[in-house]
């Protein structure tokens, strides 16, 4: 969704797409799963997408974590204090608004109150339903792969 927002050319169907580490367009940069080159040395530099708007002078710094259902709270808290470091000194190196969004969904589907404003600021702006349809398909998945 995200990719395909910004004017990236991807497939019809999303789990076929295998997105290049550094998407670029004319006023945006995608970067997957790659190390944020800055000025300092952080430990969690490598969150799973940046997301470079220049036209906007905004970065979103995504973070994608899929835990079991009764620490989606934790985890998301931990994704915004683990790359706060990493907002401050892009938005200090880039001279632009940083923002962090934990995308954080449990195994089964639970989600936090108030995960909407985090998918809201995400380009294409993608509903929680269908990331939660996602999850459990990935989690249906895996346990036909495990019993099996």
């Amino acid at each position: 969704m995200i990719c395909k927002e910004l004017g990236v050319e991807v497939p019809d169907k999303w789990y076929e797409n295998a997105p290049q580490p550094v998407e670029n367009t004319d006023y945006c940069t995608i970067m997957w799963d790659k190390s944020d080159f800055t000025d300092l040395t952080i430990s969690a530099n490598r969150p799973d997408i940046i997301v470079h708007n220049k036209k906007d002078k905004m970065c979103l710094v995504i973070d994608v974590a899929i835990p079991v259902d009764h620490n989606v709270v934790e985890k998301e808290n931990d994704k915004l204090i683990k790359y706060k470091s990493l907002g401050i000194d892009i938005s200090r190196s880039w001279n632009m608004r940083t923002q962090i969004v934990p995308f954080v969904i449990g195994a089964l589907g639970c989600i936090k109150i108030g995960f909407q404003r985090y998918l809201d600021q995400i380009p294409g702006k993608p509903s929680a339903f269908e990331a939660q349809k996602i999850v459990l398909c990935g989690t249906a998945h895996i346990l036909r792969k495990r019993l099996s």
